[in-house]
């Protein structure tokens, strides 16, 4: 990196890495330079090629400023940017887990994530044998799965997954408090709630009881944050560290590159047992 960022291929280019991703940031001025964006690729190929590292370019992106596509560029333009093997992210994409793109891709992410693993994760502890260990479970893994995406989107966008997310816990909850009763009183089957998440909002927790249940266990709750009510706070903090390192997740004028390093050979030379869980995480 140190390498890039102070002889950078293209002038003004920033390479920035996150653990085993790296992105690479071109000015406003080369947002649409094809030859900028393949002499970088190249860059990237060669260097890592010479640690034993190669890139994954099927799952590498360009995330060109917005209003610009792929459709958007000449046929010459076009070609050239084949020629790299990076496809174009149309909208947005997620960079390190956090959607940068148009208000619209950034929702659809948000509602897309909140409603798929984390709101399966809920449904099923939901349906442990063990009351305390649903409880415990729900409240260590199910109430933060949401946090990083609340701590770098504005809550404008956020809040319908985020009040999703609560009266999804809400329901787990009630389900976890009531057992086998909970049918009997009209909680909804969490076959009834994966076909319609909507479903999941609640009443056997009410008014004060429901705050109760978003209380801090020291103050006499339950430990199940809300998210509706962290999203501003935490958005807001996020921001503030944002402004202070003059660092930031928003769309910028120019132009995002994001390289996938190949699993397979990173892992390469690593215990056997870690290859498999490595690669069944990354799966």
């Amino acid at each position: 990196m140190k390498e890039f960022n102070n002889k950078p291929p293209a002038p003004g280019a920033k390479l920035i890495g996150y653990v085993d991703d790296l992105q690479v940031n071109l000015p406003p001025g080369l947002a649409r330079n094809i030859q900028a964006i393949a002499t970088v690729t190249n860059w990237i190929q060669d260097h890592l090629l010479q640690k034993g590292i190669e890139l994954s370019l099927p799952k590498s992106r360009v995330l060109f400023p917005e209003g610009l596509f792929f459709s958007s560029l000449s046929n010459d333009e076009q070609r050239d940017l084949t020629k790299t093997g990076l496809s174009v992210a149309e909208g947005g994409m997620a960079i390190v887990g956090v959607p940068v793109g148009t208000e619209c891709f950034q929702r659809s992410f948000v509602t897309n994530f909140a409603r798929g693993n984390p709101a399966e994760l809920i449904r099923r502890l939901s349906t442990l044998d063990d009351p305390q260990a649903s409880y415990q479970l729900l409240r260590l893994s199910g109430v933060p799965r949401l946090f990083h995406l609340l701590r770098t989107i504005a809550p404008s966008i956020t809040n319908t997954a985020a009040r999703e997310h609560d009266n999804l816990m809400i329901w787990a909850v009630s389900k976890i408090v009531l057992g086998k009763m909970a049918n009997t009183v009209g909680i909804p089957t969490v076959e009834e709630v994966r076909a319609n998440p909507e479903k999941s909002e609640v009443d056997f927790f009410k008014d004060s009881a429901r705050a109760q249940v978003h209380l801090p266990i020291r103050e006499g709750g339950l430990g199940i944050t809300s998210s509706g009510d962290l999203e501003l706070r935490a958005v807001f903090s996020f921001e503030n560290r944002l402004l202070w390192q003059g660092k930031g997740f928003r769309w910028m004028n120019g132009c995002y590159l994001t390289f996938i390093e190949n699993r397979s050979v990173v892992y390469w030379g690593v215990t056997t047992e870690l290859t498999t869980i490595q690669a069944d995480f990354a799966a």
